[in-house]
């Protein structure tokens, strides 16, 4: 009998236009502390790898937190657009142990819509996996019939998450299934091990534990210990800024780093900014099942503000651009972020991660400009605990749709909308 992971893709292939060849990837961040707060503990952004939708090899862990990540080149996010597309429904699963024995599996984040959440593992060691399985609703399917299917496409908007958009549609299946997915959280293992601290990778180079830093050879003047995300990993940090003038606040630089080298009291951390208020958008979707078929309708799905960092006048669009997680040093990213001395005045930096990979990584907001530098290169917010007002859009709607040939999943939709009246 053939193993059922091979009758899960083959049934996957079936359902329609899947890419055998295609490559999947999906990042992670460890830390120390079971919260997520910090830097990485491996001073970067690792990958798990999948292939033709089997489960990915498994990856041994240190560490007592696990943040979920976008890959910073969208031909391994793929999976996404058939997440999108209601094919699949993809896992990353977090273990208890080394070995990704099922007994020890204590949690399923379901990716993308988990991305960027922290999950605890609190063990001394762990492991994870990521992986997908074809959509519950192909299962047991005997006969063309008409069918509902609930899909939830998803979006990666600037903040680095997955926000849903959830859609019926009704179709005449002609592709069957008849094996019933596996559910690989099996059992839930309740010990928790103290951890004091995190083991190195078994390649990593040996640091001195209270290593003297080298300060610039330039005079810090006005310090400031301010909170702000970390770039690529969205996880708090306490950065060390400073002007290079005594009274000329135009240019600074601040700098966050392993091993307190850049130690600074920033106070207590920022709570979340709640949301203040709720308004109505409405667009026009197209969705395309067949290649000589085109259905359009209109929705008018009710969007709730989601507070993120800051309020501001100026008229410039703030999202984000992929995290660089391949650059095999020093990955750049355009930043914009409150001044840490003019209140209200919102500034363009460069972000550096420096030495990525490494147990002396630091990340670096230099090369400070107007705000208005910053509109053209898609720039990420690092901003915590300052209000400010974003949409998502959540929509509903019903399509009826009968053939007798099975809907090409693969083609893409589009979606038009108009601005808040």
């Amino acid at each position: 009998m053939a193993p059922l992971s091979t009758i899960l893709v083959v049934a996957l292939l079936a359902i329609g236009g899947v890419d055998a060849k295609q490559k999947d990837k999906v990042s992670y961040s460890r830390y120390l502390e079971g919260d997520c707060h910090g830097h990485p503990i491996s001073g970067d952004i690792d990958d798990l790898k999948l292939k033709k939708y089997q489960m990915s090899k498994c990856e041994d862990i240190t560490g007592n937190g696990v943040r979920f990540h976008k890959h910073g080149k969208n031909k391994y996010s793929k999976w996404i657009n058939d997440v999108s597309d209601g094919q699949i429904e993809c896992f990353a699963t977090l273990y208890h142990g080394h070995g990704c024995d099922r007994k020890n599996a204590i949690n399923n984040a379901s990716l993308p819509g988990d991305f960027t959440k922290c999950n605890p593992i609190n063990a001394a060691t762990g492991s994870i996996q990521f992986w997908c399985r074809p959509n519950r609703a192909w299962y047991g399917l005997a006969l063309p019939r008409e069918v509902e299917l609930a899909v939830t496409s998803y979006s990666i908007a600037g903040d680095g998450k997955a926000y849903p958009s959830v859609y019926t549609t009704a179709f005449n299946a002609t592709r069957h299934v008849y094996h019933q997915p596996v559910d690989y959280v099996t059992e839930t293992v309740t010990e928790i091990d103290q951890v004091t601290m995190a083991a190195p990778k078994l390649n990593a180079r040996a640091e001195p534990t209270h290593k003297a830093a080298l300060e610039p050879r330039k005079k810090k003047h006005n310090e400031k210990g301010v909170w702000m995300r970390h770039p690529w990993t969205e996880s708090e940090l306490c950065f060390k800024c400073w002007t290079k003038k005594e009274l000329d606040y135009g240019k600074f630089s601040c700098r966050s780093g392993h091993n307190d080298k850049y130690a600074i009291d920033c106070g207590p951390k920022p709570a979340p900014v709640p949301p203040t208020s709720t308004h109505t958008i409405t667009y026009t979707r197209s969705i395309e099942f067949w290649p000589t078929t085109t259905d359009q309708f209109s929705m008018t799905p009710t969007t709730t503000d989601q507070v993120t960092t800051t309020t501001t006048t100026d008229q410039v669009t703030v999202t984000a651009s992929p995290a660089a997680v391949n650059e095999k040093r020093s990955p750049h990213k355009a930043v914009v972020l409150h001044h840490p001395w003019l209140p209200g005045k919102m500034v363009c930096a460069d972000a550096e991660w420096e030495n990525s990979g490494k147990s002396k990584a630091e990340v670096r907001i230099q090369k400070i400009k107007v705000f208005e530098k910053c509109a053209k290169k898609n720039a990420f917010n690092i901003d915590i605990g300052i209000a400010e007002y974003t949409q998502t859009s959540i929509a509903t709607s019903t399509v009826s749709i009968t053939q007798t040939t099975p809907p090409a999943w693969v083609t893409p939709r589009t979606t038009t909308r108009a601005p808040p009246q």
